[in-house]
């Protein structure tokens, strides 16, 4: 049998890294001092140069960021872009390799809609979730309520015989903020907090498996 390969790690380990963690430093740096480079970022980060010149150049041609002022020289030496945010959001902009932008996904519009909310019944998430471009379905929002509400974030307020009839109350501590908690498969299905950082319950000690 083939063996599998993991990486072993406690899940209450917070890592700064990818889009999330470059986007979150971002938002700091165009709040404490405006204008930014791609060195000020790499000093936040744990994450090498290069994803994030990529990460940087994506948001510049997705209209997150605007060049104030191209590279030059200084005295002889490089300086390179400096930019400031002129699309400021609280989701992480995402975007596949070729550039292209990556839509909001059916969970992050269900997340939006229970916050938005507070008390919901199925059919008030599926209605208040659909946008032009996103219609999520009952079963995947019911999927997705009742991963939640396991993981703690919400409380069944009325629980009625036809489960779609009942209704949950998102729990003010569990608001953690606008990204999705995402259903990860690790040896078992965990909610990951991408605005804690942390699976939910944050005591699992679990083995992602890389395929």
């Amino acid at each position: 049998m083939r063996p599998e390969h993991f990486i072993r790690t406690t899940l209450k380990t917070r890592v700064p890294r990818g889009p999330d963690g470059f986007w979150e430093i971002i938002l700091k740096l165009d709040a404490s001092q405006g204008e930014f480079t791609i060195p000020d970022i790499d000093g936040e980060s744990n994450a090498h140069i290069r994803p994030i010149r990529q990460y940087v150049m994506q948001l510049v041609a997705g209209g997150y960021l605007a060049i104030v002022r191209p590279a030059h020289r200084n005295n002889g030496q490089q300086v390179g872009h400096v930019f400031r945010v002129v699309k400021r959001q609280v989701l992480t902009p995402r975007f596949r390799h070729d550039g292209t932008p990556v839509h909001a996904s059916m969970q992050a519009h269900i997340w939006t809609a229970i916050r938005t909310l507070k008390t919901f019944t199925l059919a008030d998430v599926v209605f208040a979730a659909r946008t032009d471009d996103v219609v999520p379905s009952r079963e995947a929002a019911r999927k997705y309520i009742r991963r939640l509400q396991m993981a703690g974030y919400l409380a069944l307020v009325n629980a009625e015989t036809i489960a779609s009839r009942s209704t949950w109350r998102l729990k003010p501590a569990m608001n953690t903020g606008p990204q999705a908690p995402e259903a990860r498969r690790i040896e078992t299905v965990a909610l990951w907090d991408p605005n804690t950082q942390k699976f939910v319950p944050d005591d699992v000690v679990a083995s992602e498996v890389l395929r």
